[in-house]
């Protein structure tokens, strides 16, 4: 049973490895060297609100589409908003949603346990030391030794949808859109061929860099440090000084108590963007049937 739960394969390890040498070394290499070479000037102000409406675009894309719709089926959508939605987690550059989603689950069915794919929850006592290997395997490490979840295990609700394998296996093109179309943007308001271009080389960059780590803070940090609503057999904490910049995902505990709800908010004091932004869908009709699961309903 446990060799089902992975995908064997020596191509795809190396997929696997290239991917994550791309998002952990490439992202933070390329904004060294525009630094280096003076790239990031002139920069109009109009690229930094590119740099901040995308990478809340394609965070919500993580949030409230990898993984709020499309791993917990918290709520539903039309056709076309789940494919849009697919694609800006795409532009994330946190894998294919098949990918992200077979890993995601299996967190929740083995969460802290030994296949749990990047639990930072180590058996040494709970000494620093301990907590420090944890954190640095939860944090990077994971992506580079994780053995691939298999999708025909924990997504073979999904895999059989048209317009998700029509996403995940094009995966690579929206990655490439979520460079190139900031700086078409920022070229089109400035008329600044070299704002344009370091947008491309700099923005970009920092926009997955930052995204990536924000993420990886919820499978270490929220595992090892902050407040519990809740009781869980697992170690999943809320951490309010993330919930912001994570747009919600970092009230991790919350979501562990309540997975398919649709809000990860349960006090007045948390803040849940990503809530914010499936409401505003369910007004304008794009989202239906959002589960809300709250403390007083629990």
């Amino acid at each position: 049973m446990k060799d089902k739960l992975y995908v064997f394969s020596a191509q795809l390890n190396a997929v696997k490895v290239i991917h994550a040498v791309i998002l952990v070394i490439g992202m933070p290499v390329i904004i060294a060297l525009a630094l280096a070479y003076d790239l990031i000037l002139p920069i109009h102000p109009a690229a930094l609100a590119v740099l901040v409406v995308f990478y809340m675009l394609t965070f919500w894309g993580i949030t409230v589409g990898y993984h709020r719709l499309i791993s917990h089926k918290a709520f539903q959508v039309t056709g076309w908003a789940e494919v849009m939605l697919g694609i800006l987690g795409s532009m994330a550059m946190q894998g294919p949603v098949f990918y992200w989603v077979a890993n995601h689950r299996r967190h929740h069915r083995y969460a802290d346990k030994e296949n749990d794919p990047h639990s930072p929850v180590v058996t040494e006592g709970g000494h620093l030391l301990g907590r420090l290997k944890g954190f640095f395997y939860s944090h990077l490490v994971w992506i580079f030794s994780h053995k691939v979840s298999n999708p025909m295990l924990f997504c073979k609700d999904l895999v059989k949808n048209p317009r998700l394998r029509f996403v995940s296996s094009t995966y690579k093109l929206w990655a490439f859109l979520g460079l190139v179309i900031p700086p078409v943007i920022d070229y089109a308001i400035t008329r600044d061929s070299r704002s344009a271009f370091s947008t491309f080389m700099y923005f970009g960059p920092i926009r997955i860099f930052f995204s990536y780590h924000i993420t990886s803070c919820i499978n270490s940090v929220c595992h090892l440090v902050g407040y519990r609503n809740y009781s869980s057999a697992d170690n999943s904490r809320n951490v309010y000084s993330l919930s912001l910049v994570s747009l919600g995902e970092s009230l991790h505990n919350n979501h562990h108590r309540m997975p398919a709800s649709a809000k990860f908010s349960h006090r007045w004091f948390e803040v849940d963007l990503g809530y914010a932004f499936i409401r505003a869908m369910e007004l304008l009709g794009i989202a239906r049937n959002v589960n809300v699961l709250t403390s007083e309903k629990a």
